[in-house]
């Protein structure tokens, strides 16, 4: 059986190349994207993603706008938002198979929210 693909949203470089290499480590395949614009992009062209992972505070498209577009446009892909500053606003997290951890992360609670989305 093929890995799953994650497609990871984060506009911090280094920040994105650690939870790649941790994400890997669990055993996925991941895709990345520096904001929420990038990854409808990349969701456009793939046809293979089994849940997405994004920061909340980035530019140009934030993490809770890539939500909304995600329950408009795919409202059954699994959906982990994580952030260092700030909880989701009221209701993102309702929208179908939603997570939040907040920063720093833990390995093992990232793991948790993914397993958490994906059998929801």
């Amino acid at each position: 059986m093929a890995p799953l693909r994650l497609l990871l949203v984060e506009d911090d470089a280094l920040v994105r190349r650690s939870l790649c290499r941790w994400l890997n480590a669990e055993g996925f395949e991941v895709s990345s994207a520096v904001d929420g614009q990038e990854a409808l992009a990349v969701l456009r062209s793939t046809g293979d993603i089994a849940c997405v992972i994004s920061d909340i505070s980035m530019p140009h498209l934030d993490g809770e706008q890539l939500a909304r577009a995600l329950s408009e446009h795919y409202p059954e892909l699994p959906l982990v938002l994580v952030s260092g500053d700030r909880a989701p606003r009221s209701g993102i997290l309702t929208q179908g198979k939603r997570a939040f951890v907040p920063k720093p992360l833990s390995r093992r609670a990232l793991a948790e929210a993914i397993a958490q989305v994906l059998s929801s």
